[in-house]
Parts: C-alpha cells; structure tokens; sequence
C-alpha cells in the first residue's frame, strides 16, 4: 500500500457520516501508516494531528495524551509544509481546547483561514470558538459558510443550532 492510498483510506474512515469511535482510532491507524511509508508527508501529518483533537474532545483519549500528540503531528506537519492550513485548525484548537490561550487559538485559526479561506472544517472550528468567546456575531459567519462549503456535514448544522442557543 502507497503512503497516499492510507492517507485517503484514513480520511474516508474518519469523514464517515456516523463518525463511530473506532473509525477514529482506524483512521489514525491509516494516518501513521502513510507517515511511514513517506515520512515527510505534511497532509497525513496534519491528519493525525486532527484524529488526536477528536479523540481528545470526545474523551476516548485523556486530553493530557491527546492534545500533546495533536500538536507534535501538526508541528511536524509545518515543519514539512508551513502553507498546511489544517494544522493550523489544530493547533486552534489545541490552544483554545488545552492549553486555554485564546489569542494564540485565534491568531491560528486566522492563518488557517488565510491560507485555505475555502477550508469548511477551519470556518467550523473558528465559529466553535467564537461562540465560547460569545463573539457570536463572527461565529454565525463562520458556522454559516463551513455550512455553504459543505453542506453535507450534518454536525455543522448541529452546531450552528448550538451557537443560536448561546
């Protein structure tokens, strides 16, 4: 199996509708495989790193595993390719989620969004911030176009749901 074919294995695993645990740990799983096979893969890099922010969030794994692994995956990922904007919506959260450092948070969701301003998943965590920081007039903005750039992500409306009960 070639670094790519595991990466895109490991996305379709965790972009699965019902986002059951254990595709989260298989894609993880596909995520370290491509790094093994091609160690300076950013993406797969990246991927990992978001594989460890959800496992942290949704408590599979204590935050005091999760969150480090998240951001030594999303490090290693810019250290590969510094334009790797999803590493940068993890390293938003990991600051905003773990370490409680709201400037650093923003300041990386706004490179993420910079760099990819058409990256769905980066208006989502951006709005999910925005809400906790009740700046929920930015917030209905980003929710609203990770919502229009991807419409198929039933989650996103949950949380744009979430955001008008704040």
């Amino acid at each position: 199996i070639m670094a790519q074919d595991a990466y895109l294995k490991g996305n379709y695993a965790l972009n699965t509708s019902a986002r059951k645990i254990e595709n989260i740990f298989l894609a993880r799983d596909f995520f370290e495989r491509a790094i093994r096979l091609d160690e300076n893969f950013a993406q797969a890099y990246s991927a990992l790193a978001m594989t460890y922010t959800l496992a942290g969030s949704l408590t599979l794994l204590s935050p005091q595993e999760a969150y480090p692994m998240a951001e030594k995956a999303a490090r290693r990922a810019l250290e590969i390719d510094s334009r790797v904007a999803a590493a940068y919506v993890v390293l938003g959260e990991v600051e905003a989620d773990y370490n409680w450092n709201w400037a650093a948070a923003d300041t990386n969701f706004k490179r993420a969004l910079e760099l990819a301003p058409n990256l769905a998943a980066a208006h989502q965590a951006y709005s999910e911030f925005l809400a906790r920081q009740s700046r929920f007039e930015e917030a209905d903005y980003h929710s609203n176009a990770a919502q229009q750039l991807d419409p198929t992500r039933i989650n996103y409306v949950a949380v744009r749901a979430l955001h008008y009960l704040y």
